[in-house]
């Protein structure tokens, strides 16, 4: 079943609010037949934060903040131990829940390890202010219980690079006019997710965080390093971490 923020969400609210485990960990949901993983945490005020892995997709969503209406909120998170972190969001909604899905779930995942508050704020130049502190239980074994079932990294050096945070649209494609026969969308055949350090506005370094089947990343890597960016500003990218995930599907074409 495809994850929608709709259902888990309004599930785990919809429960009465339970303490955390004895160990103080996160709450821990598995269902073997559906290759679903789940680990949560639920306050009295409706909020929640989910960290979802189902058959290798991995998601984080936090649920029960102020709706935000942009395509993508920019966050700065920080925790008590010093870590700060701007991280990447999109909204989601569905059946009256409100959402902000993690573009980056593992980075974002492995920021809330660790017990104490997880405070977030949007930037000075959002179109609309928000902030909230959220306490996390002082054990995330069941957190990393989501990462290793995702098959990804309990720790990643890159989580200390900023963020690349683009300023410019990427240049469109010309539309194609010339007359092709229709397609239809297959099955997926291959998903990756990359990293890339940017240094003088080029993609380098880049590397598969994740693939599967193993060789999936190889298209993404070959393409996306040496790639330029233009319109961007160097001083604010150079040294940064720009992510980039590829779903690969296989076409059925259609019609004579």
């Amino acid at each position: 079943m495809r994850f929608t923020v709709s259902v888990l969400a309004a599930a785990l609210a919809a429960q009465p609010v339970t303490a955390f485990a004895q160990d103080d960990d996160w709450e821990f949901q598995q269902d073997a037949g559906r290759k679903l993983t789940v680990a949560a945490v639920r306050y009295d005020d409706g909020k929640a934060i989910i960290a979802r892995c189902q058959d290798g997709d991995l998601k984080l969503v936090v649920v029960g903040l102020p709706q935000m209406t942009e395509p993508v909120v920019y966050l700065e998170g920080r925790r008590p131990d010093g870590r700060q972190d701007t991280q990447v969001w999109n909204p989601q909604s569905g059946e009256g829940v409100a959402a902000l899905s993690s573009a980056v779930p593992a980075r974002d995942i492995r920021f809330l390890r660790g017990g104490g508050a997880w405070g977030i704020r949007t930037l000075p130049d959002a179109p609309r202010a928000m902030r909230a502190t959220l306490d996390l239980p002082s054990q995330s074994a069941n957190l990393d219980r989501v990462l290793v079932e995702c098959q990804r990294s309990l720790q990643d050096d890159r989580d200390t690079l900023p963020r690349a945070r683009f300023r410019a649209a990427e240049a469109a494609a010309q539309p194609d006019t010339k007359p092709r026969r229709p397609v239809r969308r297959g099955q997926v055949v291959g998903v990756a997710e990359i990293s890339c350090i940017i240094r003088d506005l080029r993609y380098t370094d880049c590397r598969a965080d994740f693939e599967r089947p193993e060789g999936a990343a190889e298209d993404a890597l070959r393409y996306q390093n040496r790639r330029r960016l233009e319109g961007e500003d160097r001083s604010a990218l150079e040294g940064t971490v720009a992510y980039v995930s590829t779903v690969t599907e296989q076409s059925v074409r259609i019609g004579p």
